[in-house]
Parts: structure tokens; C-alpha cells; sequence
């Protein structure tokens, strides 16, 4: 899940991603804003007050195995849902930034293969 601060200060999913936990649960939708986090340690943490990086590092944070997100939805309603599985989102989360990696090399490795064939015709139409 991708998110910003809008200009109140909340903190807003821009995007889900495809496939990953957040996306499967139907849960949350891109422009819902996370209010608050609750542990399974029981303490909740209102995002609004701290910074975004903090409050990033808290949503992806290994030390919490399980999370019951409160969101206020485009609606106005204010709703607790999703209990994440800390260790099954991460894992989402690996598979998506690996697959974004392969895909970064592929492409790279394309435009050095055009770039080289290039080099190669203006070689052989300047002689």
C-alpha cells in the first residue's frame, strides 16, 4: 500500500498493491485514511500525530504480528477492519519490490542492448 499525507495532516492510501493483503481483504480503498492502529499488544497509535516515515515504519513493522487498522472510508464512516498479518504482508510486500527489481534489470538491460545496436548502426552509416 502506497500512502501520503494530505494537506490536514492525515495519512492517505494512494494505492493498494495488486495482490497483496491489503488489496484481497476488500478492506481498505485508495483515498481511505488510516486514523489509528491497534496492536495485538493492545496499544493504539494515532498516525495523525506522528511523522509519516514513523508512521510507515509502524504499518510494515515486524514487531506486530497482528493489527486492527481504523479508517475513516471516502463516505465519512469511520470503521475498524483488517487484521493484518504482519509476516504474510511483508512477505507480499518482498514479492512485489523482487518482481519490480527483475522487471528494473530487464528493462535496463533492454535499453542497453538498443543503445549498443544504435551505437552500431551510426557506425556503419558514417564509414
Amino acid at each position: 500500500m502506497e500512502l501520503y499525507r494530505n494537506n490536514r495532516g492525515e495519512l492517505v492510501i494512494e494505492s493498494l498493491i495488486p495482490g497483496g493483503p491489503a488489496w484481497h481483504s476488500n478492506q481498505f480503498n485508495e483515498g481511505d485514511i488510516i486514523r489509528s492502529i491497534r496492536s495485538d499488544r493492545d496499544s493504539t497509535v494515532e498516525l495523525k500525530y506522528i511523522p509519516t516515515k514513523e508512521a510507515v515504519d509502524i504499518i510494515y513493522s515486524d514487531q506486530i504480528r497482528k493489527a486492527v487498522f481504523t479508517i475513516q472510508k471516502m463516505n465519512g464512516e469511520q470503521v475498524e477492519s483488517y487484521n493484518k498479518a504482519v509476516a504474510e504482508f511483508n512477505e507480499e510486500i518482498k514479492k512485489y519490490n523482487e518482481t519490480n527489481e527483475f522487471t528494473n534489470k530487464k528493462r535496463a538491460k533492454t535499453i542497453e542492448y538498443w543503445n549498443q545496436e544504435v551505437e552500431k548502426f551510426f557506425e556503419r552509416n558514417t564509414n
